[in-house]
């Protein structure tokens, strides 16, 4: 995989849980977008930050 900021390459028998990590971080990404457009309260945003990290591994 590539994109502007580089390259990963990813061994065969993972592609599948990390092309579906990627999309459950895409859509975090556009629910944060989403949320920022629609002046969500900071509770709202807050909450869809601790997810994405909680989701990319880091503690909330």
């Amino acid at each position: 995989m590539a994109d502007a900021d580089g390259v990963v390459v990813i061994p065969q028998e993972r592609i599948e849980k990390v092309l579906v990590e990627i999309a459950d971080i895409e859509q975090l990404e556009k629910d944060q977008e989403k949320a920022l457009a629609d002046r969500a309260s900071l509770e709202s945003i807050e909450a869809l930050i601790r997810r994405k990290k909680v989701r990319k591994g880091t503690p909330a």
